[in-house]
């Protein structure tokens, strides 16, 4: 979306992608903690099963694996933040997906002021805080088509479909039978079905091109009149959720994509790569 040039200067030997830094921190922050944490807890198992130390030792076990695995973690997430933030070129990207994927805080949050820093540590996260303020560089993705519809998955015929037979079962089971505990399995299925339903977007179908967002065909936003777009993700695991969201003159669009035919990735590479091109096409006929 920014196409001017960061004033931190970093070593093209020593530059590093997003996906690498995520790739460590992964190891680093998650990993590595975890097996410092389940490490006590074995040993407390061993000697119990060996009859070294009695049954509470394994919650002992337990409270000593917690606490070494917060201090390796608030040890090096210092690290880690140090030598990222001096080695990945799109900084606010970087620090976006590292809290989106739980391995760092938001800025302000309690488990943030949980961290071990030297004096020289803190220095050099202050400096390198200042990149913050620089506005990331992308690139052009040529292989993002002049035009992007991106169409709703067509899945309400069948979770109706769903619906309708669980119900039927399940009143059939109740009135007809006498397995009245069985009956309860279909309406379950049905309200699990109800609530996909329910969690269908009205809005169908999304276009970008050069020029702008439109959305339904009835809403149509110029990029000039748009502000922060951006992909996020809430939620980890199977609890997950992407959504799609900008600022225009109708205030805020939010779009859950969960039911939507487009990778997050691919979505936020589009996005990008039609603001560019936008303002490409704006700097040109402005000379």
């Amino acid at each position: 979306m920014q196409l001017n040039k960061n004033n931190f200067y970093i070593n093209p030997r020593d530059e590093i992608s997003i996906k690498k830094a995520y790739l460590v921190g992964k190891f680093t922050l998650v990993i590595l903690p975890l097996f410092v944490m389940i490490s006590p807890i074995f040993l407390a198992i061993y000697l119990l099963d060996n009859e070294f130390i009695p049954g509470w030792g394994i919650g002992i076990g337990i409270l000593i694996g917690f606490i070494l695995a917060w201090v390796v973690w608030s040890l090096l997430i210092v690290k880690w933040k140090i030598w990222a933030y001096s080695r990945v070129q799109n900084i606010n990207e970087l620090k976006k997906k590292a809290i989106e994927e739980k391995l760092i805080w938001p800025d302000g949050s309690w488990f943030e002021k949980t961290e071990i820093a030297t004096v020289k540590q803190k220095q050099k996260l202050f400096t390198l805080s200042q990149r913050f303020l620089e506005k990331d560089v992308f690139e052009e993705d040529s292989s993002i088509p002049i035009e992007m519809i991106i169409s709703h998955r067509k899945g309400v015929l069948t979770e109706t479909l769903v619906v309708v037979i669980s119900t039927f079962c399940g009143i059939f089971l109740l009135f007809f039978t006498e397995k009245y505990l069985l009956s309860a399995f279909p309406f379950v299925i049905a309200t699990i079905a109800v609530f996909g339903l329910n969690k269908k977007q009205n809005i169908k179908k999304i276009i970008l091109n050069n020029e702008g967002i439109t959305v339904d065909a009835d809403y149509f936003s110029p990029w000039n009149e748009i502000e922060d777009e951006q992909v996020y993700k809430t939620g980890s695991g199977s609890s997950s959720e992407y959504f799609f969201t900008f600022f225009s003159n109708y205030g805020q669009t939010k779009i859950s994509l969960i039911n939507f035919k487009i990778k997050p990735k691919k979505l936020e590479t589009a996005l990008r790569t039609y603001r560019i091109r936008y303002e490409k096409s704006n700097t040109t006929l402005s000379q």
